[in-house]
């Protein structure tokens, strides 16, 4: 069996570090895996890129810029919410490629911002091999938006969308809406990575007819381990009496990953000992110009290894976010036995039970997120949840289980 996995980003994006788990999950149970991306960032010979040279890296920035221009001009030249939408209307034709050609199934991930156009799956489709789609937020069950923030409209065909300012039925996002609709059926599987993000495809009179099954991201629990968190901490120069807050995020300043919220929640318990300790991109440092306890800024980190010193010198691992389709970071801490707190609104809480490994807030209720904390670093019994955080994961999320579940997908369309 031949699997051939298709993300725009070879590491960028959540979707690409769960894409490249999956290629070497499949690996180890001795899968023929071959990544097919646009940008790649590694050596890794099992992953091709169609942006070969200057030339082919200049028609996809050109690519790129035209959907990004498209839209631009259908939202009123409104800034704020540019990238909250895609609609794939320019891409790559990467159908008649050997690899493809050589290839049993054909599994489709995060393809937007110039990469793949809804007329490249359409000629993916038509080569007769069995299709897989994988749903990492919900672009592919709406008009454009990768997140429908709590609007409707791709219940019934999406038009009046809010997040290019239109007060037209028949506005871009129910064309693009429509285009879905006869690309995206047939012989397609759809796979969510939650039950709340599959509750959702549900919804969608693009996916709601189509076969689709649940599977989680994948996490190697060989690399994601316990260790001595008064050793990670002297590691990477922490303070050892501090209760650590851990906090991560591609981007910190997407006001989705809920930072503010997090700030917030910190102010309200007011305690000295808590040291909230940052990791990825933020541009804006004002944002934490109102935090009361100390803070500490580690940056992007590439490491694997320092991620995981990182998750071990922590206590706890919140992730505030308004909404995440599954929540990686979840997974990668409660990994290391590190407890993790967030909102119950989405597919966090696929991964968190309740006061068992960790804790859920109500949503967007940001006192009892503050309780949250304040109930695992101070009223829990803390050596339980952080074991019961490392059982959960073994037993639900490892390579191997996850793995097997999408050999089944591919076995039972072949």
């Amino acid at each position: 069996m031949k699997i051939a996995l298709i993300n725009t980003s070879e590491q960028n994006g959540g979707a690409a570090v769960a894409c490249n788990r999956l290629a070497s999950a499949l690996r180890q149970e001795g899968i023929d895996v071959i990544s097919i991306v646009r940008d790649k960032s590694t050596e890794d010979p099992y992953v091709l890129s169609v942006d070969k040279n200057f030339f082919s890296h200049i028609l996809f920035f050109i690519r790129f810029c035209w959907e990004r221009l498209v839209i631009f001009i259908n939202n009123g030249f409104c800034k704020p919410n540019l990238f909250k939408v895609s609609i794939a209307n320019t891409g790559s034709d990467i159908s008649k490629l050997k690899e493809i050609a050589n290839v049993d199934v054909i599994h489709i991930h995060w393809i937007n911002q110039g990469f793949l156009s809804l007329k490249d799956i359409e000629k993916l489709k038509k080569l007769g091999k069995p299709i897989v789609l994988t749903l990492h937020d919900m672009w592919y069950s709406t008009g454009i938006c990768h997140h429908s923030f709590g609007c409707s409209n791709f219940e019934s065909g999406c038009g009046h969308c809010y997040l290019i300012n239109s007060s037209k039925e028949n506005d871009i996002s129910r064309t693009i809406f429509k285009k879905k609709m006869n690309i995206l059926s047939g012989n397609v599987k759809f796979i969510s990575v939650s039950f709340w993000l599959d509750n959702m495809v549900q919804k969608s009179l693009i996916t709601k007819r189509t076969k689709h099954s649940v599977i989680p991201n994948a996490i190697d629990t060989n690399l994601f381990y316990p260790k001595n968190k008064l050793s990670c901490r002297t590691q990477l120069g922490l303070p050892p009496e501090k209760k650590i807050i851990l906090m991560g995020a591609a981007n910190l300043n997407d006001e989705n990953k809920g930072l503010a919220f997090l700030i917030e929640a910190l102010n309200l318990l007011d305690n000295k000992n808590i040291l909230l300790v940052l990791f990825g991109n933020l541009k804006e440092p004002g944002l934490v110009s109102s935090l009361k306890t100390d803070f500490r800024l580690m940056g992007n980190i590439s490491s694997i290894a320092t991620i995981v010193t990182l998750y071990n010198a922590s206590d706890i691992t919140a992730v505030p976010s308004k909404y995440e389709t599954f929540g990686q970071t979840l997974t990668e801490s409660m990994a290391c036995g590190v407890p993790t707190i967030a909102f119950d609104n989405s597919g966090t809480t696929d991964i968190i039970n309740h006061k068992s490994n960790g804790y859920l807030a109500k949503y967007p209720d940001v006192k009892d997120f503050a309780n949250g904390i304040r109930w695992i670093l101070f009223e829990s019994d803390y050596n339980k949840l952080c074991t019961n955080a490392r059982i959960k994961i073994s037993s639900n999320f490892t390579s191997e289980i996850i793995a097997k579940k999408h050999i089944d997908v591919y076995r039972q369309l072949l």
